[in-house]
């Protein structure tokens, strides 16, 4: 077995610390927002940032829903994924629609960042204009 002097105990600790404290700031300057999206129908989503200096898109994916085999028209999930760049406060619109057509979905996120760029969700407001036209 080994021992470990104590000057050098000090510093491994310090390490640890740094690490844990490092991960815990970086999940914190993230945000993911996962919106149902079906783009066989004509539809997509898409996005506006209030500050683009105070967020920024870091990551944009789409995830298929789990079917058997190949099935055409199924949907899925877009994952966008934010990070925080500077303090402030930013709202991220988005919008569900087809080319050169009113949206028929506007979703907003507020959202505010510290110093330390953890960010903190401040409202949400969600609207269906497709049952507002009707």
């Amino acid at each position: 077995m080994f021992t470990i002097k104590k000057g050098y105990k000090i510093i491994l600790f310090f390490i640890l610390f740094v690490i844990i404290v490092s991960v815990y700031f970086y999940k914190s300057s993230i945000v993911k927002i996962t919106l149902d999206s079906n783009s066989s129908t004509g539809y997509a989503w898409e996005y506006k940032i209030s500050d683009e200096k105070v967020l920024k898109l870091q990551d944009e994916k789409f995830i298929g829903d789990k079917r058997e085999g190949h099935i055409v028209g199924v949907g899925g999930k877009n994952i966008y994924t934010f990070k925080a760049l500077s303090k402030g406060n930013a709202t991220v619109t988005f919008t569900y629609q087809r080319p050169n057509s009113k949206p028929i979905y506007v979703y907003e996120y507020n959202y505010s960042v510290d110093n330390f760029h953890r960010i903190k969700k401040t409202g949400e407001k969600k609207e269906n204009r497709e049952e507002l036209d009707k």
